[in-house]
């Protein structure tokens, strides 16, 4: 008798199983699609003084943009990640034109001349990016950078409020919306 019951209580819970799974994914699809897309951080995270070069070839200092909030995008031509979500920074740019905030600011960490990277962009049908190019090793020692693509949320102050590494669809409503609520956040708190 005992065996039967078992055998009972687990057919009743193979049928009652998906039941079960919807009733889950109730309950945590309103939590799993309002999740950041970036991580976060709890206090801002200062970042020291990064020098670029610009696509006229002059020196760059990220600090030249205090005062607005910054997205920092560090990849490279040989990144296939990277060069797969280039085109969707390019396109975030457009959407982001009319208050141009966050200041999008792609950094190539590769190693070759500003003409090729131009090339690249031209290629990549890029044409909304300013074109930035830093020491590989500086930019990973000074921004902690572990992989590409990474990218950084800076505050008007130029701290790291938030962070992404790994590729996104930075034009997707839901980034457009968490870069929105970030930047609408720390305007408040100034």
């Amino acid at each position: 008798m005992p065996n039967r019951r078992s055998s009972l209580a687990i057919l009743a819970g193979v049928a009652l199983f998906p039941l079960a799974l919807q009733k889950f994914r109730d309950v945590v699809s309103p939590y799993l699609i309002t999740s950041p897309l970036m991580q976060i951080h709890k206090d801002p995270i200062a970042i020291g003084s990064l020098e670029l070069i610009g696509s006229n070839g002059q020196p760059y200092k990220l600090s030249n943009l205090l005062g607005k909030h910054v997205l920092v995008n560090i990849w490279a031509t040989w990144c296939p990640p990277c060069r797969k979500e280039m085109p969707s920074l390019d396109r975030l740019q457009v959407k982001l034109a009319p208050k141009n905030e966050p200041e999008i600011v792609a950094i190539s960490v590769d190693q070759v001349s500003l003409d090729q990277l131009r090339a690249f962009y031209s290629a990549n049908g890029i044409v909304n990016l300013a074109l930035f190019s830093g020491n590989e090793t500086e930019v990973f020692e000074l921004l902690s950078i572990s992989g590409l693509p990474t990218t950084l949320l800076l505050n008007h102050d130029g701290n790291e409020i938030a962070r992404l590494v790994g590729p996104a669809a930075w034009d997707s409503s839901e980034i457009m919306r968490q870069l929105s609520a970030l930047i609408a956040n720390t305007h408040s708190i100034k």
